[in-house]
């Protein structure tokens, strides 16, 4: 979250694609859609059922 609210300064609603697939998953999950409300980024956040999908990730804009 630190890391998304520094960048937010330099680069307002620039588009983050965001992959976790690890352990905590679903805890990093929650504090990611409840976290960066009120950073002006465009974010998009995929678990673990999208690690095999790289070309479709890759195409995401």
């Amino acid at each position: 979250m630190k890391a998304l609210r520094e960048e937010a300064r330099y680069k307002p609603d620039f588009p983050v694609l965001i992959l976790i697939a690890g352990n905590k998953g679903y805890e990093t999950h929650k504090i990611i859609t409840e976290g960066p409300k009120d950073i002006p980024l465009r974010t998009e956040l995929y678990g673990r059922e999208h690690i095999y999908d790289v070309d479709y990730l890759a195409e995401r804009r």
